[in-house]
């Protein structure tokens, strides 16, 4: 009986453990932007950035240009191959960075987030509609679930 007992106790301990466990989250950043420029994460995950040395010319960043309210910032300059910077996706919402060197903005969302609030004030187009970096997509059944889109200036996550 004492060895069921104890048996049980280590299985809801590890249990608990795996509840509460962070996963981690690794993108590079170069000459040809952000690794992965789309990231679904959960909150409390860890975003670990570094710098890609095979493309990289130069310094590198990572700063974020929007988070949700209460969300960790970040501003970090890669100068090296060492250089490691990791940050804790605290708050559920959408997290916009930038890479000034190359030009690249890479988006951190949670699952949570169905849509996304007109960020930048953009005013009202046509029905056409556009991925992040303005590129105009034909069909939007072609798209990827999780993939970010502009539709009316009005940014949104394909759902299911």
């Amino acid at each position: 009986m004492k060895t069921i007992k104890q048996t049980i106790f280590i299985a809801l301990l590890f249990l608990v453990a795996t509840v509460n466990a962070q996963t981690t989250h690794y993108i590079q950043v170069g000459g040809n932007g952000f690794s992965k420029d789309s990231l679904l994460v959960e909150v409390n995950d860890i975003v670990e950035f570094s710098l890609n040395l095979n493309t990289a010319n130069g310094i590198h960043y990572s700063e974020t240009t929007s988070v949700p309210s209460g969300g960790n910032t970040w501003n970090y300059s890669f100068t090296c191959s060492s250089c490691i910077y990791s940050v804790v996706i605290n708050v559920e919402g959408t997290y916009l960075h930038l890479d000034f060197n190359s030009g690249s903005t890479g988006v951190i969302y949670t699952q949570t987030i169905s849509g996304i609030e007109n960020i930048n004030g953009a005013k009202e187009m046509d029905n056409r509609i556009f991925d992040l970096l303005g590129k105009e997509i034909k069909d939007l059944n072609t798209l990827p679930i999780g993939t970010f889109y502009i539709q009316n200036g009005v940014k949104y996550i394909k759902q299911k």
